[in-house]
């Protein structure tokens, strides 16, 4: 009987906690999409890669912090046109932007997962960016 008893503590244990992190993970920060470029190009894991394209520079800055996936294509000598930003994770689609498509987007605060805000602000609380 003891050892049943022991087995019923572990689980909940391990169920309080897994229901604390799904608690977490729901939870948002609200980021205004005109900081999302600079936050997302000025992270020191993103990879950049540029295009010149007929007399057009493109740019691609993708950054993987897992389970998360964040990805900007800009149009611009110095990315001043914003042509797509996708935030994802393996489960979904967090937050998508084609400037192609007419929405309000632009104007709306970004929700972003309190985990992955977490990582993406530690270069600007570090004073590593400049």
């Amino acid at each position: 009987m003891n050892e049943f008893i022991e087995i019923i503590k572990t689980f909940s244990k391990h169920l309080t906690h897994d229901i604390e992190e799904m608690i977490h993970d729901h939870s948002s920060e609200k980021i205004p999409f005109t900081d999302m470029p600079a936050i997302i190009i000025e992270h020191p894991k993103t990879k950049h890669t540029c295009q010149k394209l007929l007399e057009n520079v493109f740019h691609t800055y993708e950054l993987n912090l897992f389970p998360y996936f964040l990805q900007l294509e800009t149009k611009g000598e110095r990315s001043e046109f914003i042509l797509q930003l996708t935030i994802s994770s393996q489960e979904k689609t967090i937050y998508s932007y084609r400037s192609y498509e007419e929405s309000a987007a632009r104007r709306k605060p970004v929700s972003i997962p309190a985990p992955l805000w977490e990582e993406l602000k530690v270069p600007f609380t570090s004073g590593v960016v400049h």
